[in-house]
């Protein structure tokens, strides 16, 4: 399911900022960093999910970067958009791609009858 959701996201992120170059390049640029802020958050949220399930080591490891990783995004993301690169629109519109995905994978597969668990 996480791969069919990381394709969905892959497919729709360009699709979304193609279709909205008509209202300028900050907001299509902002749609793909909220894409790939979206992603890049779902795929660490992943690995580290996968690493506490297996028991894995670096707890350490994983606290700092948990501490530093967040601060470094904000700063890049407030960096964007205070320098006017991204419309701060376009960024919401590409990190709300990853519920959108998801939810039509969830519809989908309560319409086919299919499950996670199968």
């Amino acid at each position: 399911m996480l791969a069919a959701l990381y394709r969905g996201t892959a497919v729709l992120v360009p699709v979304l900022a193609l279709a909205l170059l008509p209202w300028g390049w900050r907001l299509a640029i902002g749609v793909l960093a909220g894409g790939a802020l979206g992603a890049s958050g779902l795929l660490y949220f992943d690995r580290m999910l996968a690493n506490a399930i297996a028991g894995g080591q670096g707890k350490r490891r994983a606290a700092v970067v948990l501490l530093l990783r967040y601060p470094a995004l904000l700063t890049a993301l407030g960096a964007l958009v205070c320098l006017g690169l991204v419309n701060p629109v376009g960024l919401c519109v590409g990190v709300g791609v990853i519920p959108l995905v998801s939810t039509v994978l969830a519809v989908g597969e309560l319409a086919t009858g299919r499950h996670a668990s199968e």
